[in-house]
């Protein structure tokens, strides 16, 4: 029930990120995760994650944490 200029200050507001920058981290935030706690392919991580193909969580991932995903996996 609001409108989405509401919602994007908001989330800045509260966040101190935008709503697609808020969402990219929700979702390398939950790749890690699975990428720590379970043995699942990075493809099937990236689904869960809502990406669409592993290149696309492979490239975002590498950006924000600084390694792609099969090494942070082998680190951690």
């Amino acid at each position: 029930g609001m409108k989405p200029a509401q919602l994007e200050r908001r989330v800045k507001r509260v966040f101190k990120l935008s709503v697609g920058q808020f969402v990219r981290k929700v979702r390398i935030d939950l790749a890690a995760q699975l990428l720590r706690d379970t043995d699942l392919g990075i493809a099937e991580i990236a689904l869960r994650c809502g990406y669409s193909e592993q290149s696309s969580l492979t490239r975002q991932f590498k950006s924000a944490v600084g390694c792609p995903p099969g090494e942070f996996r082998r680190r951690f």
